[in-house]
């Protein structure tokens, strides 16, 4: 298996910076509501801006890179704007603010396991996952814990 590993000075960043984010304006704040889910209450959704564990070292397969670097050049050519590393970063944000995207739909069961080895903090040896639906394919985003540093991996269903 042949994976691509992507060091984004943008993403490394914004990693470290945390998940401080600007505040939205008011005339944002409806587009903020959709993009999120704002359930604070609810343990099986998650919080912008309350990163929930530190995604560490980003790896990208092959067809999971073709995906997304597909997906920001169609954004990129309809915006006008060079988006290049955005869509990445912005997925594992997410990820790591507790965002399984399709899994809570699909396994509902293994979003609130996850949900609650987060809360109990017992994350060594394990791993999450979210799968997310990129222009119609879906991309699994999947974080293995490991004492000696956590490894974040985008990755089609196939490429395991």
């Amino acid at each position: 298996m042949t994976f691509l590993l992507l060091a984004i000075p943008l993403l490394a960043f914004a990693l470290a910076a945390g998940s401080a984010r600007a505040a939205p304006g008011e005339e944002d704040l409806d587009k903020y509501e959709i993009m999120y889910r704002l359930a604070p209450d609810e343990p099986d959704k998650y919080t912008p801006g309350q990163r929930q564990f530190d995604p560490g070292f980003l790896v990208l397969a092959m067809g999971a890179n073709d995906v997304l670097i597909n997906a920001e050049d169609a954004i990129s050519q309809v915006s006008g704007k060079d988006v290049s590393g955005m869509l990445i970063q912005h997925m594992v944000t997410r990820h790591s603010e507790g965002d399984w995207g399709d899994l809570e739909t699909q396994y509902p069961e293994s979003a609130a396991a996850q949900d609650e080895m987060i809360a109990k903090g017992d994350l060594d040896f394990q791993e999450i996952r979210g799968i997310h639906n990129i222009t119609g394919v879906e991309v699994w985003i999947q974080t293995n814990f490991r004492p000696d540093g956590n490894i974040t991996t985008f990755m089609l269903p196939g490429e395991r």
